[in-house]
């Protein structure tokens, strides 16, 4: 006779020992910081990436632009299954703003406390359209 219950915690017993298959668990939040940089020169600004670009190393930098206006920028980063998803979206907490102008601004994050390999790296930035993957390399420090 098929008893179902024990089918599925059997098939469930199975898959967790399956290498690359483990029990479902939330996110790791990852420390990130976030910067607005000013950018000085007509190099700089042509040199600096408008859509959100990402340097490995010892630690995952993020750079871009994003219409953080009067308000600041505010970024969070989680770490599931092997993939950093990185968050930065326009905080306008305890800021005075005669207007609603979104004034797009160059910034610059950085990811630490993560351990040496290859990452999948999932970013959205607030005004930009999608999101930018790709698979960085961080190196020891």
């Amino acid at each position: 006779m098929f008893k179902p219950i024990a089918f599925l915690t059997a098939l469930l017993g199975i898959l967790a020992n399956i290498p690359g298959c483990s029990a479902p668990t939330s996110p790791t939040d990852l420390p990130i910081s976030i910067e607005l940089v000013r950018l000085s020169s007509p190099t700089e600004y042509s040199a600096w990436p408008f859509t959100p670009s990402l340097q490995g190393g010892a630690t995952i930098t993020v750079r871009g632009y994003g219409p953080f206006g009067c308000g600041s920028p505010l970024a969070t980063a989680g770490l599931w299954a092997g993939t950093v998803n990185v968050r930065i979206v326009a905080s306008t907490e305890h800021q005075i703003c005669l207007a609603n102008i979104p004034v797009w601004q160059p910034f610059k994050a950085e990811l630490t406390g993560l351990a040496p390999r290859d990452y999948r790296v999932r970013i959205s930035v607030t005004g930009q359209p999608g999101t930018t993957d790709a698979t960085i390399s961080v190196t020891p420090q």
